[in-house]
């Protein structure tokens, strides 16, 4: 019982967590600065979203500057720890990470529930104990050995697509 509430509570913190490493980028495009992040920010969510608001009911788009990542957000691969210890990220789209990768995300084709259980299945195969958090959309996992040793995976549905979100923070 007690590591079950210490699991939702980790839960918990890594969503809390995720909601403010956010939170700056949407502040500032809604303020209209310019607000340029070092690291994910969930900035392509937030520009299709942004969009979206922003046409007129004419159809036609307003003229609203978006923030723009900074330096280093798009990136083409993941290190070789990354792809060894969690996942291979080959094929994903909008592949975004801050720099030493405790926090990186990308876009998935599909639901968000196909989203989970391939993040599940992968995860799994790799010797990852998938641990559900009690949050829908997300879950953590836990593996003994390695660079990492805990994650929280969790994906936000974006029309036809996933936003899947990972964060691990180093051991």
């Amino acid at each position: 019982m007690a590591r079950r509430r210490s699991l939702r509570a980790l839960a918990l913190i890594g969503i809390a967590l995720a909601v403010l490493a956010a939170w700056r980028p949407v502040e500032s495009a809604l303020a209209g600065r310019e607000y340029a992040a070092a690291s994910f920010s969930g900035v392509s969510v937030a520009e299709s979203a942004w969009e979206q608001v922003c046409r007129s009911s004419e159809g036609q788009e307003a003229a609203v500057p978006l923030p723009v990542p900074g330096e280093g957000t798009v990136l083409a691969e993941a290190p070789p720890w990354f792809s060894d210890e969690v996942f291979s990220l080959e094929g994903f789209e909008d592949v975004r990470a801050n720099e030493n990768w405790t926090v990186m995300g990308f876009s998935f084709a599909g639901s968000v529930d196909e989203a989970l259980a391939w993040g599940r299945c992968q995860l799994e195969a790799g010797g990852w104990t998938v641990v559900e958090s009690g949050v829908a959309g997300a879950f953590t996992a836990v593996k003994e050995g390695g660079r990492l040793s805990w994650l929280l995976l969790s994906g936000t549905g974006v029309g036809e697509r996933t936003c899947v979100v990972v964060q691990a923070p180093i051991a």
